[in-house]
C-alpha cells in the first residue's frame, strides 16, 4: 500500500511540473493599448457606428408579422454594406 501511495503522489508531481514548464512556454503576448496603438481605437468606433447602424436600421424591420430571418439577413446586408463602404473608403477606392 505504502509503494502504491508513493507512485501516486511522484505522478502527481510530475503532472504538476508538466502544467508549468507547459504555461511557461506558451508565454501570451501583452495586449496592445491604445496609447501603444491609437489606431486601434479607430477601429472599436468604426465597429460601434456600424453596429449601431444596424442595430436602427433591424429595429424598423420589427413589426408585427415580420419574419425573423428576413430581419437578421437584412441586418447582415446592413453590415456587410457599412463594412464595405469603410474598406473601400479607407483602401482608397
Amino acid at each position: 500500500m505504502e509503494a502504491a501511495d508513493k507512485k501516486a503522489k511522484k505522478q502527481e508531481q510530475e503532472e504538476e511540473e508538466e502544467e508549468v514548464s507547459g504555461s511557461e512556454e506558451e508565454e501570451e503576448e501583452e495586449p496592445e493599448t491604445f496609447d501603444e496603438n491609437p489606431a486601434m481605437l479607430d477601429k472599436y468606433k468604426t465597429a460601434a457606428t456600424i453596429s449601431a447602424a444596424a442595430l436602427k436600421h433591424v429595429a424598423k424591420l420589427c413589426v408585427a408579422g415580420a419574419d425573423i430571418a428576413d430581419i437578421c439577413a437584412e441586418g447582415d446586408k446592413k453590415i456587410d454594406d457599412e463594412v464595405a463602404s469603410v474598406l473601400t473608403h479607407a483602401l482608397g477606392r
